[in-house]
C-alpha cells in the first residue's frame, strides 16, 4: 500500500502527452471520404472523437473488416497466422488433434480427490471430472464439450465452456512445454466449470466480443467473433485504407486511414502492445470506456487504468508482465523511450528455430557494439559455457525462467539483467500503504479525480482477489472509500464506484451502509449481475434472509449456470425452513457442479419434507464420499434423524 500524501496513496507528477497535429490529415482525406453513421453508444467524451490525431481510423465508426481482406494485398498477412497471437484463439474443435490424450500425456490425473479426463468424441473432445470411491466406483461426475480453445498452444490451451452465451473455463488445461495435460492454474475442486470468463479475459485473446451489459460473462452470440489477434488489433479498423483502396485514390505518405505502429510516437507505439502485454496488479476501465473500445493510435491510459507495484516492491517475476519486466530494464532507461517491443519482435512472423539466435544476437548489436561477449569465459563443459561459445545474447541476458504463477510454463525475463542470474531486491510494503502506483503516470500524471477513482477501484479489486487478515481489510477499505466517495459525488451514476464503495464499507465492518450502496446501483441498473451478488451476500451477513433470498434469486434470474447462486439461496431458504425449495435448490446445485459441499443441507431438507429414504441414499453418498469422516458423518446422522 504505497501511501499517497496528503489525498491518497501515492501524489504523481508527470507531463500530458502532447497532442498530434490532427488538421492535416483531415484536410488530406476529408474531401472524399464519406464517413458512416457515428457510433451512437459514443459518449461526447470518448477518447476515440476527441484526441487529437491525424489518424482517421481510429474513429469509432470506422468499421473492421477482417484479416482475409489485408491479404489482398500485405504479403505479410501469409505469415501471420503462425504467429502465436494469431493463435490465440480458436474454436476448440479446430485444434483438438493438437494435443494428445494418452495416460503418458497425464490423461486422465487426479487432484484433490477427483479424477480429471479428456476423451476425443468426434471432431472435438470431452472434458470430465469425476468423484470416486476407494473401490473406483464413481459416485458423480460432470462432462463439458468445450467451445472455444484459448492460447496459442506455446505456453498453454484453455478451454471454455458456452451455456446459453455465457462462458466458462474448463478446469483441465493442456501445457505444451510439460506436454501434459493438469488442473487449469488457479483451479480447486470447488470451481470446476464455474470459473466465469470475463471480458478483460477475452480481450487479448479475441480480435472481437461483444459482452452483454452488466453481465459478468455473457456475450452476443457468437461469444467470440473473431478469432485469435487478428491484424486490426494493431492497425485499426482498415474500413477507410480500402475505401481508399478501391476508389483509386492517390496514395498519400503517411497514409492516415490505417495506422503502422512502427510511425506512432513511442507512448502511442508502446501503447499497442500495452493493450495485452501489461498485466499490471489491477486493470481498471476508466469511467464511460467499454473493454473493447481501444484503437490503435490512441493512448492506452485513456481507456484502461494500469496499477503495478512499485519497482522496488515487484515481485521478482510475473507471466505476463513483460511491459513492467522492459521498464525495469537499463535498456529502455537509457534509450529514452526509443526501445519498444517492435524493436526486438516482428509482430508478423517469428524467425525461424535455426535462425532464432542470429536474429535476436542481432537486434541486440543493433544498439551494442557488434563484439563478442567480454564476461570471462565460463567454465567449459557447462550451459554458461555453450552460450558464450555460440555468442548467445538472449541465453544469458534474458534467460527462461519458471513462471511464478502458471505451473509447467518458462518465460523470458524481459528485465534484461546484466549480470546472469541477478534478480530484483523486494521490499515489503509499510503497514499503512498499498502498493500500486499507475503505470502511465509519466503521461497522466497520476493525478486528479479519475485516478483517483480508478485507484479506489484497483485497491478493492486487488484487495478481493486476495485473503487478508481482517485488520488489513479494513486498511484498505479505509484508504479506497475517500477515493470512491469523490468519485460518487461527481457521477451518481458511476456503477463501478457505488459497488466498490459498497465493498469498501463491507470490509470496514458498516453492512448498512454497504447494503444501501450495492441498493442503490441496482435502482440505476437491476440486472447487474455481480451488484446483485454484492447485495445477496450483504444482506445474508446482516441476516436479513428475505432480503438475500429475493436478491440470489434475482441474481440466479440473470445467470441461472452459477451452482455458488443455487448453493447460496439453499443456504438462505433453509435458514427460513423452506425446505421443499431447499431441496431443488441443493439439487440444481449439484447437478451444475457435483463436488459443491450441500449434500448435507439437501439430506436435511429431505429429512424436514419427510423424504426419509431419499435421506438415506444422500448419507450414503455422502459416506463414499468422505469415508475419512465416517465417524463423526455417523454421529451427526444421528442427530439429524433421530436414530
Amino acid at each position: 500500500m504505497t501511501a499517497p500524501a496528503p489525498r491518497g496513496p501515492t501524489r504523481w507528477i508527470g507531463v500530458v502527452l502532447g497532442a498530434f497535429a490532427a488538421a492535416v490529415g483531415l484536410f488530406l482525406w476529408a474531401p472524399w471520404q464519406k464517413k458512416p453513421d457515428i457510433d451512437s453508444n459514443a459518449s461526447p467524451d470518448d477518447p476515440r472523437l476527441t484526441f487529437a490525431t491525424p489518424y482517421l481510423n481510429v474513429r469509432p465508426e470506422v468499421r473492421y473488416v477482417g484479416d482475409s481482406r489485408c491479404g489482398e494485398c500485405h504479403a505479410q498477412a501469409a505469415t501471420y497466422p503462425h504467429h502465436p497471437m494469431a493463435r490465440s484463439s480458436a474454436t476448440a474443435g479446430s485444434v483438438a488433434d493438437r494435443m494428445r490424450y494418452d495416460a503418458a500425456a497425464g490423461n486422465p490425473f487426479e487432484k484433490d480427490g477427483l479424477l480429471y479426463s479428456v476423451e476425443r468424441r468426434g471432431s472435438n473432445a470431452s472434458h470430465s471430472v469425476a468423484r470416486r470411491a476407494a473401490s473406483g466406483q464413481e459416485l458423480a461426475s460432470v462432462a463439458h464439450e468445450p467451445t472455444y480453445a484459448i492460447g496459442s498452444g506455446t505456453h498453454g490451451r484453455a478451454f471454455l465452456v458456452e451455456r446459453d452465451g455465457f462462458l466458462y473455463q474448463s478446469p483441465i488445461t493442456w501445457f505444451p512445454e510439460a506436454n501434459r495435460w493438469d488442473l487449469s492454474p488457479g483451479y480447486t475442486a470447488t470451481t470446476l466449470f464455474d470459473r466465469p470468463i470475463k471480458p478483460a479475459c477475452l480481450f487479448c485473446h479475441a480480435s472481437d466480443a461483444r459482452p452483454i451489459a452488466h453481465m459478468v460473462n455473457r456475450y452476443q452470440a457468437p461469444a467470440i467473433r473473431g478469432h485469435g489477434i487478428g491484424c486490426e488489433r494493431c492497425h485499426g479498423p482498415a474500413e477507410l485504407h480500402l475505401t481508399a483502396r478501391d476508389t483509386g485514390k492517390p496514395e498519400r505518405l503517411p497514409d492516415y486511414t490505417i495506422v503502422n505502429p512502427a510511425r506512432l510516437e513511442p507512448p502511442l507505439r508502446d501503447a499497442v502492445c500495452e493493450q495485452c502485454h501489461l498485466q499490471g496488479e489491477a486493470r481498471i476501465l476508466r469511467r464511460g470506456r467499454e473493454p473493447f473500445d481501444f484503437r490503435p493510435g490512441l493512448p492506452l491510459h485513456l481507456f484502461w487504468s494500469v496499477f503495478v507495484r512499485p519497482p522496488e516492491l515487484a515481485d521478482d517475476f510475473k507471466f505476463v508482465g513483460h511491459s513492467e519486466q522492459m521498464r525495469a530494464s537499463a535498456c529502455a532507461a537509457k534509450s529514452e523511450g526509443r526501445l519498444g517491443c517492435i524493436s526486438c519482435h516482428d509482430p508478423h512472423q517469428l524467425p525461424e528455430p535455426a535462425q532464432r539466435l542470429d536474429y535476436y544476437r542481432g537486434r541486440c548489436q543493433s544498439c551494442h557494439e557488434k563484439q563478442p561477449c567480454v564476461r570471462p569465459i565460463p567454465k567449459a563443459g557447462g550451459p554458461e559455457f555453450a552460450h558464450h561459445k555460440a555468442n548467445d545474447c538472449i541465453a544469458c541476458h534474458m534467460p527462461r525462467r519458471a513462471n511464478a504463477e502458471i505451473t509447467h510454463t518458462t518465460v523470458i525475463d524481459h528485465r534484461v539483467p546484466r549480470r546472469p542470474g541477478a534478480t530484483a531486491s523486494r521490499l515489503q510494503p509499510k503497514p499503512d500503504q498499498f502498493p500500486l502506483e499507475l503505470f502511465h503516470k509519466n503521461l497522466d500524471g497520476g493525478t486528479g479525480p479519475e485516478a483517483d477513482r480508478d485507484l479506489g477501484l484497483a485497491m478493492i479489486e486487488t484487495a478481493q482477489r486476495q485473503s487478508l487478515p481482517p485488520a488489513a481489510r479494513v486498511a484498505v477499505g479505509k484508504l479506497a472509500q475517500p477515493f470512491l466517495d469523490g468519485a460518487i459525488a461527481r457521477a451518481a451514476d458511476d456503477l463501478a464506484a457505488l459497488e466498490a464503495r459498497g465493498h469498501a464499507l463491507a470490509m470496514q465492518g458498516q453492512g448498512p451502509p454497504a447494503l444501501a450502496d450495492f441498493q442503490a446501483a441496482l435502482k440505476k441498473a437491476p440486472r447487474r449481475e455481480s451488484t446483485l451478488a454484492a447485495a445477496a451476500e450483504m444482506a445474508a451477513a446482516l441476516k436479513q434472509y428475505p432480503l438475500a433470498e429475493e436478491y440470489f434469486r434475482r441474481q440466479i434470474g440473470v445467470n441461472p449456470w452459477g451452482s455458488r447462486s443455487h448453493a447460496r439461496l439453499a443456504e438462505i431458504l433453509a435458514q427460513r425452513n423452506a425446505w421443499p425449495e431447499t431441496v431443488k435448490e441443493c439439487r440444481e446445485a449439484l447437478r451444475l457442479n457435483p463436488t459443491r459441499d450441500v449434500r448435507r443441507s439437501l439430506i436435511i431438507g429431505l429429512l424436514r419434507t419427510g423424504d426419509r429414504r431419499g435421506a438415506e441414499s444422500e448419507f450414503e453418498k455422502l459416506l463414499r464420499e468422505r469415508p475419512a469422516e465416517a465417524a463423526s458423518l455417523k454421529n451427526w446422522w444421528t442427530l439429524q434423524s433421530g436414530r
